[in-house]
């Protein structure tokens, strides 16, 4: 039975999972490998294609998005004020022509699961739960909109050179986690009294997440 065959059996053909338990460790580990490669398609290639196609880039994004601003010498500019509320989500609020109060913003905060305010001396930010306040002069920082253009090329390669080790990780997730689909295999076998090791088991337990890891792909 070649791989592509198993997959469909894996999913839908219960009565052959007692055929998997032939099957040789190489292949088993190729199964894992070639089920791995497609999830991966599915919840990380795909995506990035459909960001690109959707939004045109980061570049795209930048111009369309980011107004023209300025850090420098501890004074923040921005060219347009930006503003977006999502009550008791989100809500941003930069803008360089007048001052917030930071104990205002911190009673604010509270009904927000993120918040970004920003004015020409200071920064708030609240993000998993975590407020903070800073005062630019303290952050020794000198940046602009055209730094973030430089960005953009390294955030592609970033992602390019990432992808591989975000794979390998996968995978590697993907057979610790049978470890656990196994041990409740082994606790149902001993019910049922089917006599299985732990190893067949664990390669039956490969087999099994074939469906609910596409789903997750999905």
């Amino acid at each position: 039975m070649n791989v592509f065959k198993e997959m469909g059996c894996a999913v839908g053909k219960v009565s052959a999972y007692p055929k998997f338990l032939k099957n040789k460790k190489g292949k088993v580990f190729g199964y894992s490998v070639l089920l791995l490669f497609f999830y991966f398609i599915l919840a990380y290639i795909i995506p990035c294609f459909v960001f690109q196609a959707r939004t045109g880039g980061f570049g795209k994004i930048l111009d369309e998005y980011i107004p023209e601003f300025e850090l420098y010498n501890g004074s923040f500019y921005i060219e347009d004020p930006v503003y977006f509320n999502s009550p008791g989500q989100s809500y941003v609020d930069i803008d360089t022509t007048e001052y917030f109060d930071v104990d205002d913003a911190y009673d604010f905060a509270y009904g927000y699961a993120s918040v970004i305010i920003m004015d020409e001396e200071k920064i708030f930010l609240k993000s998993n739960g975590q407020v903070q306040s800073y005062y630019y002069s303290q952050l020794d920082l000198e940046f602009d909109r055209s730094d973030l253009e430089s960005w953009i090329p390294l955030i592609y390669v970033s992602i390019f050179i990432g992808l591989p080790f975000i794979y390998i990780f996968a995978v590697a997730l993907f057979f610790f986690g049978v470890l656990f689909v196994g041990l409740i295999g082994l606790i149902f076998s001993s019910i049922q009294k089917a006599n299985l090791t732990f190893g067949q088991v664990y390669l039956l337990g490969i087999y099994s997440r074939t469906l609910s890891l596409g789903i997750k792909g999905l």
